[in-house]
């Protein structure tokens, strides 16, 4: 039988890797985290348990990834909104959408991920997280440039902005702000992004 190079060894692994997860994903969202199990896992997998530590260390080691997971999937979103030629305040709009529209469109994961917390962020999630920061900035920074942001320390607005979105959608996972995801984009434009943008006299 013909080994597989290299490069479709890594394709395999990717694919079995993003299998193990989307499969987990199912399970936290139908029973909760406390259900996740490597025997219930390799059982709706069709697979032997002891394949799946090929690809993933434990448990922990699944939902670190599977957070992880979602989090590029933002940076790839923020990365797009960046790239366009809107104005700063109409960018840090829609990144705000586009993250209230996620929560809402898996808030049964979300609320199940918040119920039982994942392990400690890794260096590597610190760095992202950071680099998500750094785009959020620069969205400002190019703001102030233009006269319509009155952001006076750009990283820590956007410290303030990121965190006030987080709890916004957090909140309303945990049903403590019940309302359509357009009601909460009208929220944290008001509350927040407003407060960002400098009247136009």
């Amino acid at each position: 039988m013909p080994r597989l190079s290299a490069k479709m060894k890594v394709l395999v692994e990717e694919t079995m890797r993003n299998d193990i997860i989307d499969a987990s994903v199912a399970i936290i969202i139908a029973e909760g985290v406390e259900a996740l199990t490597t025997d219930k896992l390799a059982e709706k997998l069709g697979i032997a348990r002891g394949t799946l530590y090929n690809y993933f260390v434990n448990k922990d080691d699944i939902i670190r990834s599977l957070c992880e997971r979602n989090f590029n999937a933002f940076l790839k979103a923020i990365d797009h909104i960046a790239g366009q030629t809107d104005a700063a305040e109409v960018k840090l709009r829609k990144i705000a959408e586009y993250m209230i529209e996620d929560f809402s469109a898996q808030r049964r994961l979300h609320t199940a991920l918040m119920a039982n917390p994942p392990p400690k962020h890794t260096a590597d999630f610190r760095k992202k997280h950071q680099l998500l920061l750094d785009k959020i900035t620069a969205i400002i920074k190019d703001g102030v440039t233009a006269g319509t942001m009155k952001a006076t320390h750009p990283k820590a607005m956007a410290i303030i902005y990121f965190g006030a979105l987080r709890e916004l959608c957090f909140s309303h996972t945990v049903g403590l702000l019940p309302a359509p995801p357009r009601q909460l984009l009208k929220i944290f434009v008001a509350t927040v992004l407003q407060a960002m943008q400098k009247k136009v006299s």
